[in-house]
C-alpha cells in the first residue's frame, strides 16, 4: 500500500512458476536463483554502484533497475502480474 499519483493505492504482484520441463529446473530454483544470478550480471556490467546488502525493497525503489531485472527475468519466462485497486 502507499501512493501513486498522489492518490493512495494498493498494489499486489502475483507470480506463478512451475518446473521447466525442457530443464528440470524447479520453480524454487528458477524464482530465487534467476533473480540472484540476474542481479550478480547487472552488478558486473555497471549496472549499479550501491555499496553493501542491496535488499530486494532497494532494488525496487529503483524503478529502472527494477524494471531490467523483470524484464530479464520475464524473457526467462518469469513473469508477474500486478493488479492495482485505489484504497
Amino acid at each position: 500500500e502507499g501512493e501513486a499519483n498522489d492518490a493512495p493505492v494498493h498494489r499486489v504482484w502475483d507470480l506463478l512458476d512451475c518446473t521447466d520441463p525442457e530443464t528440470g529446473h524447479t520453480a524454487m530454483a528458477r524464482t530465487t536463483g534467476l533473480p540472484a544470478v540476474c542481479m550478480v550480471r547487472l552488478l558486473a556490467r555497471g549496472g549499479f554502484a550501491e555499496p553493501g546488502i542491496v535488499t530486494p525493497e532497494c532494488i525496487g525503489a529503483d524503478a529502472e533497475l527494477a524494471r531490467r531485472l523483470l524484464e530479464t527475468l520475464a524473457e526467462r519466462g518469469i513473469e508477474f502480474e500486478v493488479f492495482e485497486s485505489s484504497n
